[in-house]
């Protein structure tokens, strides 16, 4: 029988090497670092030096030592223009305050969604006019409990998988369509909203609900796989 504190290797038990403790010379050290750390802060505030990352200094424009902007971090930003391909210059960041943050993340936000919601849109109006209302019109399906898909078939035909990927509302709302639970526009847009706001959760839980609903149409047994 083995000790729990060896290893077996080419016939032999060799001891395995026991973790070494923390040693209070390294405890102090680190100790030493973050105090010194904390006093260059205190000093560098109580004199009204700036924070360049790691060094500080009077102002912005001296933390980089020609280092531009590798050395120009902290409360400094480097502001370069690389339409005039000027050297730059290390100046002062802005400081955002919670209220101030949460606008801009808002803002972004916002942006993103009208600014996406527009592309999707463009696209939607495009497939509603050359695959649902045809010609040929689209027709309703019923009935195809045959036909079985594995969970990774989509891989197989990269044109579906990047549609189904980049449109999925569009996907969303041809599919309530095809199967006649309601309209192409009403599941389009109500899938773009709850999938991309604060709304997914119950996002979620609607296209649960109208997924089993779709799988009655289609003649499927409802279960979680």
């Amino acid at each position: 029988f083995g000790s729990s504190s060896s290893s077996q290797s080419g016939g032999n038990l060799q001891p395995t090497a026991a973790p070494q403790p923390v040693s209070a010379a390294m405890l102090r050290s680190s100790a030493l670092v973050l105090v010194a750390s904390s006093a260059l802060a205190l000093q560098a505030a109580a004199t009204g030096k700036v924070d360049c990352g790691g060094s500080y200094e009077s102002s912005c424009e001296r933390c980089t030592h020609g280092n531009k902007w590798a050395w120009c971090n902290g409360e400094c930003t480097w502001m370069q223009d690389p339409l005039n391909e000027d050297d730059g210059v290390c100046v002062a960041s802005v400081p955002l305050g919670g209220a101030m943050k949460a606008n801009a993340q808002f803002y972004e936000w916002a942006l993103n969604f009208v600014v996406g919601g527009s592309v999707m849109l463009i696209f939607a109006c495009v497939y509603y006019s050359k695959i649902i209302v045809g010609p040929p019109k689209m027709p309703k399906i019923t009935g195809i409990s045959g036909l079985r898909l594995g969970l990774f078939d989509c891989f197989g035909k990269r044109d579906t998988c990047l549609y189904t990927t980049f449109c999925m509302p569009v996907v969303v709302g041809k599919n309530y369509h095809a199967a006649d639970l309601f309209g192409f526009w009403p599941g389009c847009l109500m899938t773009f909203v709850l999938t991309y706001s604060p709304l997914y959760p119950i996002g979620v839980l609607v296209r649960t609900y109208f997924s089993g609903q779709m799988q009655k149409k289609l003649g499927y047994e409802n279960n979680i796989v």
